[in-house]
């Protein structure tokens, strides 16, 4: 890559600091201090985050799998997939949490669900596709997300979920979010449109600012950016705002959306050795620097940020950092700023990526609780009574104590009273420690509804 076409950008950035007030130079910001940094592997190219964020598949000459974390550690998913797929193409692609899609090239160009720790593989029908989907496997086209996989190349249609759309090179490489798909259809020239397929159909075509050298989306929300002309996004209302840091002068490719705490951030890269991470439509980013990210993925595993970066070498790097490290404006007043409470909410749950773009409905039950939870819940009811009236004979005794004056007899029972209820509380409590051990779930008090559970 040469470094000639950064020169202009210099001359810009310059002009953009001297001009914007309260922006920080990027040197002296403060930068994120990782809480986890190591170099996982040699072949680390196409590094994808799994949605929870706590595993990556990776590779070029081969394809890998490995649990965050778990440093150097690694499997080898062709040599346990062996016996379905002798040549699988390198990375594989995460089509839910624990599935991974995977492209082998033994007969042409399939496509294979590879199930997470159980290995089981189910091929997908591309019986129908053109045959240029081997190009777009080889050429590492293929896309997956929330149950679904598209594969486009130069040159080629976009195959999506089997189902061919457009001609030869009129749609671009995608974003899958839920039963939407995002991709430019400019025919090559990165200038936009954008087109948003529903369920296999065009639904809307909008006109976009700057270049799309790459897109990433989350429900409604898609981001796009690269070629030098900064990163946009739009929101579902169709409002397009700069995404850019520093108006858009460090950015380096496309974009990436991830969920924190059901909230979407937005990751770039600065085409040299650091990434910036921040809320959508806040300016001040977590810098994380010494991530050369010449392939590169980031997400969120429900408590910190991870980022999965190769180098210009295919030195694997994981970065683990805090969602809470030390923010910086590198932009000033040329930026506009959204408040907290105006970043978008994907309804997502902790640690998961996936999305929606309108509300969850709430569950409906499919059946009723079974007979064994009735009668722990029953056991639990009788064991809260019978200690309900150990606590009032208790109670009731002490008033009749109190009460008794210098009658004997009223001492006489108020004891009877207290013995009986010691006697009751031992026989509670020796009933309950049977059953817990028998069972924790006959005392929990609870039971579940099927397709709902509380």
């Amino acid at each position: 890559m040469s470094i000639f076409k950064y020169i202009p950008l210099l001359f810009i950035a310059a002009n953009a600091f001297a001009l914007n007030q309260g922006a920080v130079n990027f040197e002296d910001a403060p930068k994120a201090q990782p809480l986890d940094y190591y170099i996982q592997a040699d072949d680390g190219w196409w590094p994808y985050l799994s949605p929870d964020g706590k595993k990556v598949v990776y590779g070029n000459g081969g394809s890998y799998l490995a649990e965050i974390g778990k440093r150097y550690e690694f499997i080898d998913l062709q040599k346990i997939l062996n016996d379905t797929c002798r040549q699988f193409t390198n990375s594989g692609r995460w089509i839910s949490a624990n599935k991974i899609l995977m492209g082998c090239l033994d007969n042409g160009a399939e496509l294979y669900e590879v199930e997470y720790g159980t290995w089981k593989t189910r091929k997908i029908d591309t019986s129908d596709v053109d045959s240029s989907f081997l190009t777009s496997l080889t050429g590492g086209g293929l896309v997956a997300g929330d149950g679904h996989w598209a594969a486009v190349y130069a040159g080629t249609p976009l195959i999506y979920d089997g189902a061919i759309l457009g001609g030869d090179g009129e749609l671009g490489l995608p974003a899958i979010t839920g039963n939407l798909l995002y991709t430019p259809c400019d025919n090559g020239t990165n200038e936009g449109p954008i087109c948003v397929y529903q369920n296999s159909q065009l639904k809307d075509e909008f006109e976009i600012q700057g270049l799309v050298g790459g897109i990433d989306a989350i429900g409604g929300y898609v981001a796009w950016g690269g070629y030098g002309p900064g990163t946009f996004g739009r929101d579902p209302s169709g409002e397009i705002i700069n995404l850019g840091v520093a108006g858009g002068q460090f950015e380096d490719g496309a974009p990436k959306l991830f969920s924190v705490d059901g909230k979407i951030w937005i990751g770039a890269f600065n085409g040299f050795n650091a990434i910036f991470l921040r809320p959508w439509g806040q300016k001040e980013v977590i810098i994380v620097n010494d991530a050369p990210a010449a392939a590169w993925d980031v997400g969120y595993d429900g408590k910190d940020i991870v980022i999965t970066a190769a180098s210009d070498k295919g030195k694997l790097h994981i970065i683990k950092v805090s969602k809470n490290s030390p923010r910086v404006d590198l932009c000033g007043d040329a930026c506009s700023d959204l408040p907290d409470s105006q970043v978008p909410i994907t309804q997502v749950a902790a640690s998961t990526n996936a999305s929606f773009s309108s509300p969850p409905q709430p569950s409906i039950p499919t059946g009723y609780p079974g007979f064994g939870q009735l009668i722990a819940l029953i056991l639990t009811w009788a064991f809260r009574i019978v200690g309900i009236s150990v606590f009032l004979m208790v109670f009731i005794a002490g008033l009749q104590w109190f009460m008794a004056g210098s009658n004997p007899g009223a001492y006489d029972q108020a004891r009877k009273r207290v013995t009986n209820a010691a006697t009751g509380a031992v026989f509670l409590f020796a009933a309950y420690v049977i059953l817990y051990t028998i069972n924790p779930d006959l005392v929990k008090g609870t039971f579940s509804l099927p397709g709902i559970g509380f």
